[in-house]
């Protein structure tokens, strides 16, 4: 009898649980009704929610606190560092925990098994500064023992990508991955093959790998902090001829540190500012956002347009309920022109992964492309035109890591028992 074993792909945005019968029998599990890729959020309500219905319930109004972009939090140095939530403190590392506790067990239910070996994905830098990078590995795995997991080890998730993809080859290939998520862009370049795939330890299989971090959230926030915030305020002036700081705006563009702002104090110096200012018209909207805890929300209907001007040359923010009748209008060019840094940051750490490979460009005869963020056109052309004879191979977007990790963990801990 062989073990089910699993693999999670806990990402910035979205999370998934997959889980391995056999090589050949691996399938991601429906976590809440029939969808298997859930967002990474909580809401603390009347009760803890996650996923779309905590995006719901902060949506429709429900009182309480919603988080998103808690993998992001992995960084945080000590067991102190937190958050209080109803007055009651919670360190971060515990609100991951419950995150991976809600996927585990309802994964669970759904395979009626217990889970108890599992490989978990991360990013090929969780942070630049190694000594930080093994902290955050090593908090995450305490948490998984926590949860009950008897064996927890890793695998970078560009790798698990090429993985997947590699079942189903009839030949030596020479493959780009570019895990393009949340919080990370990940690129690795590395020798696929069916015999390859039987190899236990695939180290001389990875020619290069590497990541940085900047990606959708990144895309979110150029275009909230250039787009957005003017409507709000930001580079307009106070009575007395000196500029409003940018600092009122940073924070509320960044998904994670929206929370920060909703308290008593940070208001009171809001409403201060409004008082000096030229143009209280637009100030009062950053007010009123912060008020009625509506940063989420206006980071959610500029997520919605930078997906929609994926695939259109304009769009429209729904931003009404922080002010009537505010329809703002957003076009493919000033889209591109806001996050010309962040895409050049990416393109330019592709183009660093292929060149430390040893292998010329023109050389690489696939691409594999994951993540949310694959789908702006403007960042995967432009990757593409980095590799001239490659072939993009279709994977699933969201769902081909969690199902390389769970090959993975087959491979690792799906002995005969």
């Amino acid at each position: 009898m062989t073990k089910i074993t699993a693999g999670i792909d806990f990402g910035t945005s979205n999370s998934l649980v997959a889980v391995a019968h056999s090589e050949n029998d691996i399938q991601p599990v429906n976590i809440y009704g029939k969808e298997s890729v859930i967002p990474t959020t909580l809401f603390f309500g009347n009760e803890i929610q996650y996923g779309k219905p905590a995006i719901n319930s902060y949506l429709y109004g429900i009182p309480g606190r919603f988080m998103r972009g808690i993998k992001s939090l992995l960084d945080s140095k000590t067991e102190t560092d937190g958050t209080y939530i109803d007055g009651r403190f919670v360190s971060f590392s515990n609100l991951i925990k419950q995150f991976i506790q809600y996927m585990k067990t309802q994964a669970e239910k759904k395979i009626d098994a217990n889970l108890n070996d599992v490989v978990m994905g991360r990013p090929v830098h969780f942070d630049d500064s190694p000594e930080e990078d093994k902290a955050a590995e090593r908090t995450l795995q305490k948490i998984c023992y926590q949860l009950g997991f008897k064996n927890v080890s890793f695998q970078y998730e560009p790798i698990a990508a090429a993985l997947h993809y590699e079942q189903r080859i009839q030949k030596e290939e020479l493959t780009l991955v570019a895990d393009l998520g949340g919080g990370t862009s990940d690129f690795s370049v590395i020798r696929l093959s069916p015999d390859a795939s039987r190899k236990t330890d695939r180290t001389s299989d990875i020619l290069s790998n590497d990541s940085v971090h900047v990606a959708g959230t990144d895309l979110d926030h150029d275009i909230a902090f250039n787009v957005v915030m003017p409507h709000f305020g930001k580079n307009g002036y106070r009575k007395n001829g000196l500029p409003i700081p940018y600092s009122f705006f940073a924070d509320a563009c960044v998904w994670h540190n929206i929370r920060k702002l909703y308290t008593p104090l940070y208001l009171t110096e809001c409403e201060n500012m409004l008082r000096e200012v030229q143009k209280p018209e637009l100030f009062s909207r950053y007010v009123s956002m912060i008020e009625s805890k509506k940063g989420h929300y206006m980071l959610f209907e500029v997520e919605g347009a930078k997906i929609s001007l994926s695939q259109r040359d304009k769009t429209e923010m729904d931003l009404s309920e922080i002010d009537p009748n505010f329809y703002l209008p957003i076009n493919k060019d000033e889209f591109l022109s806001s996050t010309q840094t962040v895409r050049n940051k990416i393109i330019s750490k592709a183009k660093e992964t292929i060149t430390n490979s040893g292998i010329k460009p023109n050389k690489i005869q696939n691409l594999i492309f994951t993540g949310g963020t694959s789908l702006v056109p403007a960042i995967s052309q432009e990757i593409q035109d980095l590799c001239p004879n490659a072939q993009v191979r279709k994977i699933s977007t969201f769902s081909a890591v969690g199902a390389g990790l769970a090959l993975e963990s087959f491979r690792r801990y799906g002995r005969e028992r």
